[in-house]
């Protein structure tokens, strides 16, 4: 079964193309502006794609959806920073081709938001601190993930929280203060602290290494290949797993 990946030569390609021996019935090629091995330039010559895998960046996704659809092919799209349409044009894809999407391929992850689900529950009058810290070269911040957990921290809270970025001053009620670094090598932090006068709770997620998201992501494919069209996350490929 051949994949397309979409970022080929980039830190993710590579992460996934590591990962493949453990994927045995994938064999792997890829889309790149410039000529490369067994890269095409132009999705119209990629032969007998059977699924397309996107790490890469937002301008990206044009040169392959349409493609996609017409072929009938499945994606799996992990990349971040898109702007609303282009969010809508993946939406669109979705009524037509089977189509995955998430900020974060990490499993870690995906367990973090359930727990800031059972915090929502369970301290729904506490203060809410999002820090997050990525590598120098990250070019969206916040980060997608970032953006996610944002919206994990908003569901089900009995009012909802002002986002304030960077915060100075005094803290006001209702508010979520989110801190954004960019610092050497990191790949990724993410921790969420519920305080209140009397104690804090800090849920924290660290990635050592890309794989667990070039994983992730090949674990989606895998999982995406029978299905029909639709759009899905990874609440559909895990489950619903705080219960």
């Amino acid at each position: 079964m051949k994949i397309l990946i979409v970022g080929y030569t980039g830190k993710m390609g590579l992460a996934l193309r590591h990962m493949l021996g453990q994927y045995p019935q994938f064999e792997a090629m890829g889309l790149s502006r410039n000529a490369q091995d067994n890269c095409v330039q132009d999705i119209n010559d990629a032969k007998e794609v059977s699924l397309i895998i996107d790490f890469s960046r937002p301008e990206a996704l044009q040169s392959y959806l349409s493609f996609a659809i017409e072929h009938q092919i499945p994606c799996v799209i992990a990349t971040t920073g898109y702007t609303e349409d282009q969010m809508a044009a993946i939406r669109k894809a979705s009524k037509t081709i089977p189509l995955f999407y998430s900020a974060n391929f990490s499993k870690g992850i995906y367990v973090l938001k359930q727990l800031i689900s059972k915090m929502n529950d369970l301290c729904p009058e506490d203060q809410v601190d999002l820090y997050e810290v990525h590598h120098k070269h990250k070019a969206d911040a916040p980060s997608g993930t970032a953006k996610a957990l944002i919206e994990a921290i908003q569901s089900e809270r009995p009012s909802p929280l002002t986002l304030i970025t960077s915060p100075q001053g005094p803290r006001v009620k209702d508010e979520l203060h989110l801190h954004v670094s960019r610092l050497g090598s990191v790949i990724g932090d993410h921790s969420v602290v519920y305080s209140n006068d009397a104690e804090a709770i800090e849920l924290k997620h660290t990635a050592y290494t890309k794989t667990n998201f070039a994983k992730g992501a090949l674990d989606a494919a895998v999982w995406l290949m029978d299905k029909e069209a639709g759009y899905y996350t990874m609440e559909d490929l895990y489950g619903n797993i705080s219960k």
